[in-house]
């Protein structure tokens, strides 16, 4: 599996390779150190959306450096992170993050070392200032978490996204709309102009008789 110096090496190299999309490092043996060398890397990273760490042995320290890079960041929309060893302190550092985040839409925690403290902490943080996030996956104690704020929060984005959504697709087909207009009539103008020309060339030819 990839170390820390494994880690070191690819964080050296993700600042110019901007065509990575999804970079799965899962079931590997990055700790802290490991996470912290991916950090800055993210910082400069403008194409990659998914990233993968389930199943290390990243901390709380690990954490806040991904999200200070991820306040940074501009592209990362999902963050697998179940299977570590984040604590309530990492997952306030998270609830920040999201908060102050309008791109995450899918955020994995399920297994990790956090307690119904945590929980009600990102409960809030969802509630009250993240909008986007409509994918959770969470656990306590190895069972999935039912929480009221939480699901309420969940289902009110992906609500949200739905009207995003559709007032999408309707600027899309207004647009499109528009676009054919202005093409009908760019064409209606041309096709007139060529039947003057060929009005003119019959008349040149006419009197050249």
């Amino acid at each position: 599996g990839i170390s820390d110096e494994g880690v070191l090496r690819l964080s050296e190299l993700l600042p110019n390779y901007n065509q990575i999309v999804t970079l799965d490092l899962s079931s590997n043996q990055i700790t802290d150190d490991g996470a912290l060398s991916l950090a800055a890397a993210l910082e400069t990273n403008v194409s990659l959306q998914e990233l993968n760490l389930r199943s290390n042995a990243i901390g709380d320290v690990g954490i806040m450096g991904l999200c200070a890079a991820l306040k940074v960041n501009k592209s990362v929309i999902s963050l697998f992170l179940s299977g570590n060893e984040i604590s309530d302190i990492g997952i306030d550092e998270i609830g920040k993050l999201l908060k102050n985040n309008p791109r995450i839409t899918a955020l994995g925690l399920a297994n990790n070392n956090l307690t119904e403290v945590g929980i009600d902490k990102l409960a809030e943080y969802l509630k009250n200032g993240n909008y986007t996030v409509v994918d959770l996956k969470l656990s306590l104690g190895g069972k999935k978490v039912h929480n009221e704020d939480i699901d309420a929060a969940l289902a009110r984005n992906k609500e949200l996204a739905r009207k995003y959504e559709d007032t999408h697709k309707i600027e899309i087909a207004r647009l499109k709309e528009a676009h054919q207009r202005e093409l009908g009539q760019m064409r209606a103008y041309y096709e007139n102009k060529i039947r003057e020309l060929q009005t003119e060339i019959s008349m040149y030819a006419s009197r050249a008789q």
